[in-house]
């Protein structure tokens, strides 16, 4: 079992320009977690539209959630993928084991809320010389069954 908001420091553009995440099955099995999903009133199952406006760094109305500097690079987020140990995959998903799956989801709830409160950092003050640490992120959830192998 892998759920992604991906691979760590991957490019996010890359995956948004290809619509990997959102391609196929992909939204089938997504949601929104984290205290921005419920800033910006996304619930349940990741659409196209609001991954897209999240990427670009828009609210629900196409307005921008903050300011950017002209001539600046703009980093809309970070890639994360957790895994499950492959023992843990097979339990849960070939002998369907839920509480297994749950105990995973529950794993990997409280590893955002962990990277929410304590990871996420935004700059400000001339050449962004201060970091100030958030307290809320916005998470476009992927549950992956199989990986790139078609392994469960």
């Amino acid at each position: 079992m892998v759920c992604s908001i991906g691979r760590l420091y991957a490019k996010v553009n890359d995956y948004a320009t290809d619509n990997y995440y959102t391609q196929n099955q992909g939204l089938a099995n997504s949601s929104w977690y984290g205290k921005g999903a419920k800033i910006l009133r996304h619930d349940g199952q990741v659409s196209i539209e609001e991954y897209n406006n999240a990427y670009q760094g828009l609210d629900n109305n196409g307005q921008p959630l903050r300011q950017r500097q002209s001539g600046k690079k703009y980093n809309p987020g970070r890639d994360i993928t957790l895994s499950a140990p492959k023992s843990v995959s097979l339990l849960g998903l070939v002998k369907e084991d839920k509480a297994v799956i749950e105990a995973h989801d529950k794993a990997v709830r409280t590893t955002f809320d962990y990277v929410e409160r304590n990871c996420i950092f935004t700059r400000t003050g001339k050449g962004g010389a201060n970091h100030l640490q958030t307290d809320n992120a916005l998470f476009a959830v992927f549950q992956h069954d199989d990986n790139r192998n078609q392994d469960p």
